[in-house]
């Protein structure tokens, strides 16, 4: 039979699979015997790829990149005008409907096995870009799938990324938002990591100076997969689990570029009376952290203390303390960055949301919540030596010139049975403001004990505590109510 006929054959729709593999077989041996096979190939497939049988189109392409992927049998591989041949003769079934999931593959195949010169590549790139895919798999002639021909184009944007990524930042506002086309919407496990796994690439790689106005669209077409909600069913067999592409989306979320979009983001879904979506939001919030630094944080720090203060407020009288645990660590994670920060003024701007709420409770008419300030302020000033130190300096003076002027006009009862009698000095109950004063006192002073034990001891003076501290011990040491003082 003629090569023009073993041609015919494979692109019928009148054979098995594995008469049609067997036919591909003897395809390839068949061009053994030919002078120049790969372009023997092509101007063979021009008949057929170039007809209106949809199928066969499709048929003409799976033989091509058969053919390539089986080129060892060959006689030699094909050369670079040959290679350049076949990448065009490909690339041009993108717009061919029928064709675009097999026409991927094998550009990713092409791509992947062999170099090719950056204006190849470039080229490659450009078409893959531009393609409209079908809204629907309702086509005329589509036999494929919109989620296999997708996952198809992103292995192409994966070799692209990989081997050229050159020709990918020559042309990165082009490229970046055809990429987003091309995830946008897609709900497949396997397609989804490899999507995340390639924007995280992308914001990592390219030159993130001239994609700023698509900042915006790059964190919306991940962020809506938050939080993750996948659970695989019994009969899926991708392997994905929810936790892998928690970590991938958490990943692509937390690029420093997005911090304008991902904290205003993660602060409005933390109040969600869902617990999981909290802890998610707390975790992606440390993440956060970790990569933006003090200085990208700064912006964000008065809000980010007052959504995790009303959060640590309202949790603390939950009897579930798992969120509440996981609301402190996310303050220490935060604060421990916060404290990197080289600038002084700056790292007292940063602080001063936290230190003004703190304070606020202190003078207000009938202080509550006492307990819930003072572990928060404990988790604090435990983040590091340096916040520690910054956190004394701003608060400890005034809380105890305070402490001192409440014993002045409350009555002598602190530590007594009366400890919660109200007195009435400018609407202030004096001896509850003094407890709540002693509370923090001694928070503070349990942090620099076991900052003291991690060899991080604050840069701060400690006189204004232990007088507080003494003047407690000299009051009433042995009656019920003097709160507990552990250095």
């Amino acid at each position: 039979m003629s090569l023009e006929a073993l041609v015919q054959s494979y692109c019928s729709s009148s054979i098995t699979e594995a008469q049609r593999q067997d036919t591909l077989s003897t395809i390839c041996k068949e061009l053994q015997s030919t002078s120049s096979p790969y372009l023997t190939l092509v101007a063979l497939m021009s008949g057929v790829l170039g007809g209106e049988d949809t199928d066969k189109r499709r048929r003409g392409l799976e033989l091509v990149c058969g053919v390539l992927r089986q080129c060892s049998v060959l006689p030699r591989p094909p050369n670079a005008a040959e290679l350049h041949t076949f990448q065009e003769f490909v690339t041009a079934r993108l717009h061919d409907t029928p064709c675009i999931q097999v026409a991927a593959e094998g550009l990713a195949m092409l791509l992947h096995d062999w170099n090719y010169p950056p204006e190849d590549a470039k080229h490659v790139a450009e078409e893959l870009i531009s393609v409209v895919l079908p809204s629907s798999e309702r086509v005329e002639g589509w036999s494929g799938s919109l989620t296999q021909t997708k996952r198809e184009m992103l292995r192409v944007v994966q070799q692209l990324l990989s081997k050229y990524r050159d020709v990918v930042q020559e042309i990165s506002t082009k490229f970046v938002p055809g990429f987003v086309n091309i995830i946008d919407g897609e709900r497949d496990s396997k397609s989804l990591i490899l999507a995340f796994t390639l924007h995280a690439q992308i914001m990592k790689t390219l030159d993130q100076t001239t994609l700023g106005f698509f900042h915006s669209e790059m964190f919306d077409v991940v962020a809506c997969y938050f939080p993750v909600t996948y659970r695989p069913s019994p009969t899926e067999a991708s392997g994905i689990t929810s936790e892998e592409l928690k970590e991938k989306l958490k990943e692509c979320m937390t690029a420093p570029e997005f911090a304008a979009y991902c904290i205003p983001f993660l602060t409005s879904k933390l109040p969600s009376p869902t617990q999981q979506t909290k802890l998610d939001c707390l975790d992606v919030l440390k993440e956060c952290a970790s990569r933006y630094g003090p200085l990208r944080l700064a912006p964000y720090c008065t809000e980010l203390w007052k959504v995790l203060r009303l959060e640590i407020i309202s949790e603390s009288l939950e009897e579930d303390k798992t969120v509440l645990a996981a609301l402190f660590a996310c303050l220490s994670s935060i604060l421990a960055v916060v404290g990197t920060c080289p600038d002084p003024q700056k790292l007292t701007d940063c602080l001063s949301g936290f230190v003004t709420a703190v304070m606020n409770l202190v003078i207000s008419p009938i202080p509550s919540q006492s307990a819930a300030y003072a572990t928060m302020v404990h988790h604090a000033t435990l983040s590091s030596g340096a916040i520690c130190a910054a956190l004394v300096k701003a608060m400890v003076p005034k809380l105890r010139t305070m402490y001192f002027a409440g014993k002045t006009t409350a009555p002598q009862t602190v530590g007594a049975t009366a400890l919660s009698a109200v007195t009435s000095f400018d609407s202030v109950d004096l001896v509850k403001q003094r407890e709540y004063i002693v509370f923090l006192m001694s928070a503070v002073m349990r942090s620099i004990g076991i900052l003291i034990q991690r060899g991080e001891t604050p840069k701060c003076s400690v006189g204004p505590l232990v007088e507080v501290v003494l003047d407690v011990l000299t009051l009433a040491p042995s009656k019920p109510g003097v709160p507990t003082l552990r250095a």
